[in-house]
């Protein structure tokens, strides 16, 4: 009786806790905890893809970043050769404004042909004549 006397009554009284609802919650318990690492193992798996997809990201960014910058590279270097092409084509130009026309080109052919400079004598030539003259009466 001694041990009944410890068994309080009503709100206190020891229940007993059937074998099948013990089972069953630990049945719950280790489904739950199941679940549990399957969410926290997807949830790593999810951390893992999204920092790989955010070193994609960057990865790209950086590329992209760089190549826009050698664009911009090569169009400055497009526009000085432009610019150095337009320089060289306005002194063509100016060069050919300053060159003969077709008219004075015959112009010119026509008094080529009235003289004829091919006719002239040279400085050298008249000397030579002149001594050759001067030896030839010297020696009659």
């Amino acid at each position: 009786m001694a041990e009944e006397g410890l068994n309080f009554g009503g709100i206190f009284a020891k229940k007993g806790v059937p074998a099948q609802n013990t089972e069953e919650a630990n049945g719950i318990i280790r489904d739950v905890t199941r679940r549990l690492r399957v969410m926290e193992e997807r949830m790593a798996s999810d951390r893992k893809n999204i920092q790989l997809t955010q070193q994609n990201t960057m990865s790209a960014n950086k590329s992209t970043s760089n190549d826009i910058k050698n664009m911009y590279t090569e169009l400055s270097e497009l526009k000085k050769e432009l610019t150095a092409l337009k320089d060289q084509m306005n002194l063509v130009v100016s060069g050919l404004t300053e060159a003969a026309k077709k008219e004075e080109v015959k112009v010119l052919e026509k008094y080529i042909e009235l003289w004829e400079p091919l006719n002239f004598v040279t400085k050298r030539e008249v000397e030579a004549m002149v001594r050759r003259t001067i030896n030839d009466v010297k020696g009659k």
